[in-house]
């Protein structure tokens, strides 16, 4: 058996939500793209039980069903404009009979990755 600190492991940055509990540790991902939030609450018994393993509920809620805030759209929008630009910036002539590809790309080389990497390199 595992010998467990906090009974909580909060993940991010991935595409499936997740709720899974392993040997009494809570393992919650949310998901990508802000499509859910987690609400997470972590109660212990009492103040004088140092040491004693809280109680953990969790909740996967879709963003959806609360309205959005147009300051934070407004924000969003600034800092986007950003990125907008970038995906119409030149990088690279792709040489004919070159077809470009990200799939797989934190497993094995792609052809993206030898591309960005090599733009760098040069």
């Amino acid at each position: 058996r595992m010998k467990m600190g906090f009974p909580l492991i909060c993940g991010a940055h991935d595409h499936e939500p997740m709720i899974e509990q392993v040997e009494g540790a809570w393992i919650v991902k949310s998901g990508m793209d802000a499509n859910n939030a987690l609400v997470i609450d972590v109660n212990w018994p009492q103040q004088d039980t140092a040491g004693a393993q809280p109680d953990i509920t969790v909740e996967l809620v879709p963003t959806k069903e609360y309205p959005a805030n147009p300051d934070l759209i407004e924000l969003v929008h600034q800092h986007m404009q950003v990125v907008e630009e970038m995906e119409s910036a030149y990088l690279w002539d792709v040489p004919a009979g070159i077809t470009l590809s990200s799939k797989e790309i934190r497993r094995k080389q792609t052809t993206v990755g030898t591309m960005l990497t090599s733009l760098i390199r040069d």
